[in-house]
């Protein structure tokens, strides 16, 4: 009995000139999701009646939306190349008439990607040989990530209110306030492009602080003023709006 009280009293002896970590093992560091970033994508083609220059984007760690995108710019091509068939415009005529080659061109804009939001503006530019000035549009794209679709104007406001005239209200007079200051301004025209129709406001892009509403020429002043492109913050239609566009917590 003895011998194990010595023991015991040795050991306790020699433990305590030791420094033992008794804390818990450290956790481990949380692993941070990859953050989206992209890349310019280059399309060109040309032969003797014609040119495409195309830039579309490309993104890490979102592959259905590449999908998506890349879709689109090849329905644009396909259309060109539809229409330059039923033309039937030999390239001997280019040269006989002195006119410039066919065309079809597409740069492109990223307003907003996260994680959650991409939201981008194409603008393109086509030219038919002999015309006074090519045609210029932009199409929109604005896609949820984590739901894998589209986004519309829908989806950002509260059902049965007039969002609509909400939209009107507020684009109208900044339009008529830049398009003054360039005196290009025609009310009715104004009033009319971008009246409470949902067909004058489909081309849209987001920011981190609210709406960009694209107007193509013609849609709301003539062609020598420009394609028209109006700032609204989410603040300016908060009431209306759905969160976390209205700055509430999503559910």
């Amino acid at each position: 009995m003895k011998k194990c009280v010595v023991v015991l009293t040795m050991m306790m002896f020699v433990f305590a000139g030791c420094d033992f970590d008794v804390s818990p093992p450290p956790a481990d560091e949380p692993v941070e999701a990859p953050k989206l970033t992209y890349e310019t994508v280059e399309f060109d083609e040309e032969t003797d009646s014609y040119i495409i220059d195309i830039e579309y984007p490309q993104f890490s760690n979102a592959e259905n939306v590449n999908e998506v995108i890349k879709e689109k710019v090849m329905n644009g091509i396909d259309m060109f190349h539809e229409e330059i068939d039923i033309m039937e415009l030999n390239p001997e005529d280019l040269g006989e008439f002195f006119i410039g080659k066919n065309g079809y061109y597409v740069m492109y804009d990223v307003s907003l990607y996260t994680d959650d939001i991409i939201s981008i503006a194409f603008y393109e530019s086509v030219y038919w040989s002999g015309a006074a000035h090519p045609m210029s549009y932009t199409e929109t794209f604005n896609y949820d990530v984590k739901e894998n679709r589209e986004l519309g104007l829908l989806d950002f406001f509260v059902p049965d209110t007039l969002f609509w005239e909400a939209i009107s209200s507020v684009v109208v007079p900044k339009i008529k306030q830049k398009l003054y200051e360039d005196e290009f301004v025609e009310d009715e025209w104004i009033d009319d492009g971008a009246g409470p129709e949902p067909e004058n406001f489909h081309q849209f892009t987001l920011t981190e602080d609210g709406f960009v509403f694209h107007f193509d020429p013609y849609v709301v002043a003539a062609y020598a003023a420009g394609p028209q492109r109006i700032e609204v913050p989410f603040s300016e239609l908060y009431a209306i709006l759905l969160p976390p566009w209205n700055g509430e917590p999503a559910n």
